[in-house]
């Protein structure tokens, strides 16, 4: 492997000392790291992890850090930032293309460009912060749209066999926002890139998910266009408002038990399967009166603009341990009212 990898002591030019983390999470909080390097290709990740091991020091693996939310201690390892750009259209037929992506490729631009090129299938994902990478690690998904409904294989850096190997759709275990890179084998694998199967044609799969304005008979860039204005319209500028998009999972009770609150009967929802039912954790967390809800102590709230209050927001300058006191009181709120554990949906990291 030695031969094949970055030689260590020249692995030392790239890597950046005492790094600010909040610089590299869309929720603005957290330490330092004390060693931080970019991947630009496998053999960066391949040389990191030899690095790292010369100085027996932990790894942790980031995208563009925009569902990641670091401690206010920091990271005393090396963080390894995948930024592997590729886009690369592999094989057509009359109906369907593949296209091979690198994992540090951002998910916008990437669907921004499809829809330029006429493929159907990953449309609904427009405006959805991170890399492609994130997109796999938690199954990204929107309006009826998951990564999991169109992904062909992974490739991934398997640290424990110190080799680069594919798994297929089935092997990355994919659910609701998770995957095997996510929950069982957390820390094993690092994504360095993915093959999804797009259609030529719009092939009028029913939706869950209709979208407000748009005809029954629309084009790919009309599809984009409404996703983009419902996402501006609901979630803050993290320029101005540092926040991570959705800071809860929504949750999904079996059928009995939602029938068995009273509480929801009002409640928005969807079927998930035949005995399963998906609630907004947004309308939960309204129904607590917490919509626009300020702890100026804390330094959080949720976002008032917009009826999205599962966004949870950077009021002033906060830190890591201000908001999992808040996050634990707005689901201590819900759980209370609705007997219904919320969870985050970004990853904390750090010491």
């Amino acid at each position: 492997m030695s031969s094949e990898v970055i030689d260590v002591l020249d692995f030392d030019h790239h890597i950046e000392h005492h790094v600010p983390l909040s610089e590299h999470s869309t929720m603005g909080v957290g330490g330092s790291t004390r060693y931080f390097v970019r991947a630009k290709n496998a053999l960066y990740v391949q040389s990191a992890y030899q690095w790292a091991a010369t100085k027996a020091l932990p790894i942790a693996v980031i995208g563009s850090g925009s569902n990641v939310v670091w401690t206010d201690a920091g990271f005393k390892g090396l963080i390894l930032r995948i930024d592997i750009e590729a886009f690369r259209v592999d094989e057509t037929s009359e109906e369907e293309v593949f296209v091979r992506l690198g994992a540090g490729e951002v998910l916008d631009s990437v669907v921004e460009r499809t829809v330029r090129m006429g493929f159907w299938g990953i449309e609904r994902l427009s405006h959805i912060p991170g890399t492609c990478g994130g997109a796999v690690f938690q199954n990204s998904g929107a309006y009826g749209q998951e990564i999991s409904q169109i992904l062909v294989d992974v490739e991934v850096y398997d640290t424990q066999a110190r080799s680069n190997v594919v798994l297929s759709n089935q092997a990355c275990k994919f659910s609701y926002r998770s995957s095997t890179f996510k929950l069982d084998e957390n820390g094993r694998y690092v994504v360095l890139g993915l093959t999804i199967r797009l259609q030529r044609h719009n092939m009028n799969r029913e939706v869950d998910f209709p979208l407000p304005g748009l005809a029954p008979a629309h084009t790919l860039k009309e599809v984009r266009t409404a996703v983009i204005t419902i996402r501006m319209s609901k979630l803050p500028d993290t320029a101005v408002f540092p926040n991570c998009g959705s800071f809860f999972v929504n949750p999904t009770l079996q059928q009995d038990v939602f029938n068995s609150k009273p509480d929801l009967v009002n409640a928005p929802h969807h079927c998930v399967g035949a005995h399963h039912v998906k609630i907004p954790a947004a309308w939960l967390i309204e129904q607590c009166g917490l919509k626009g809800h300020v702890d100026l102590d804390l330094g959080f709230g949720t976002w008032r603009n917009q009826p999205l209050c599962i966004v949870v927001i950077a009021e002033q300058s906060a830190s890591c341990r201000n908001l999992m006191k808040y996050a634990r009181y707005i689901a201590t709120c819900v759980n209370e009212k609705f007997g219904i554990l919320l969870e985050p949906e970004p990853i904390f990291l750090g010491d």
